[in-house]
């Protein structure tokens, strides 16, 4: 039984890391990398909040990198960036 676990565990990181290869992903794709319902990721499309495509007008596509920047949007700077963004501030100031 652990070979056969092992060889499940290898296939699953295979998986994985063939997703994370893909250039253009389906709402499937777009779903198992980014956690989001399929309910939700149609929701984005229709209140067009990413960008997709639709070539042959039913089945809907996203370039990865675009929703790389959709996940990364409105980011949230640590309170220690902050602090050193502050600091570098105050030091250009005094001279």
């Amino acid at each position: 039984m652990t070979i056969l676990n092992q060889l499940l565990q290898e296939v699953s990181e295979l998986k994985e890391r063939l997703y994370l290869s893909k250039k253009v992903f389906n709402v499937k794709d777009f779903s198992f990398y980014s956690g989001f319902k399929e309910s939700h990721i149609y929701k984005l499309t229709s209140k067009d909040e990413i960008d997709y495509s639709k070539p042959n007008g039913k089945m809907v596509f996203f370039d990865k990198e675009k929703i790389d920047e959709y996940l990364l949007k409105n980011p949230v700077k640590a309170k220690t960036s902050i602090e050193n963004i502050a600091l570098e501030y105050s030091f250009r100031k005094k001279i």
